[in-house]
């Protein structure tokens, strides 16, 4: 779930779903799953967390700061898993192509074609490869690792000049 505007009392009701769809959903079966699994001493957890964790932004506040929970709740469960063989890998995915961001058909294309974009199918690829080698994160593409950085290197004045643009 995602959605793009500020916190205000007309969006409680998606923020209490979102919430509850990003962290209470995933800690519960997490936990539920976790426990059979160390039993079995054996076993592969995923969570998918995004980019948005590490890019706390206005406009998606609380979905980066529900990304955030997950991507901490996972590298926790991480070491406490695996000294019981089981594998608890963070998928910290860049754009991927849904209909998430409400893009026109013409800009997804154009996003999938030059790369900025990735397919679903693309990205389960590489969730389950880091899943199977029991690499606690996994962030598939080019764009997790320049764009974070430019973000951090923007001014907050500048930031909020763009917010300001958007909302």
């Amino acid at each position: 779930m995602f959605f793009f505007s500020e916190l205000t009392p007309e969006t409680h009701a998606k923020a209490l779903t979102m919430l509850t769809l990003h962290t209470t959903t995933p800690t519960r079966l997490t936990l539920l799953f976790g426990e059979a699994m160390k039993q079995r001493r054996r076993g592969y957890i995923v969570n998918m967390s995004s980019m948005a964790a590490k890019l706390p932004t206005p406009g998606i506040t609380l979905y980066a700061a529900t990304k955030a929970y997950l991507k901490s709740f996972s590298k926790s469960i991480y070491f406490e898993m695996r000294p019981y063989g089981v594998g608890v890998t963070t998928v910290l995915p860049a754009a991927i192509a849904t209909p998430l961001y409400n893009l026109k058909p013409s800009l997804m294309k154009l996003g999938v074609s030059t790369g900025i974009i990735h397919t679903p199918q693309w990205l389960v690829r590489r969730a389950l490869r880091g899943m199977l080698r029991k690499r606690h994160v996994v962030k598939p593409g080019l764009m997790n690792y320049y764009l974070p950085i430019l973000i951090k290197l923007l001014p907050n004045w500048l930031e909020l000049k763009i917010w300001n643009k958007f909302k």
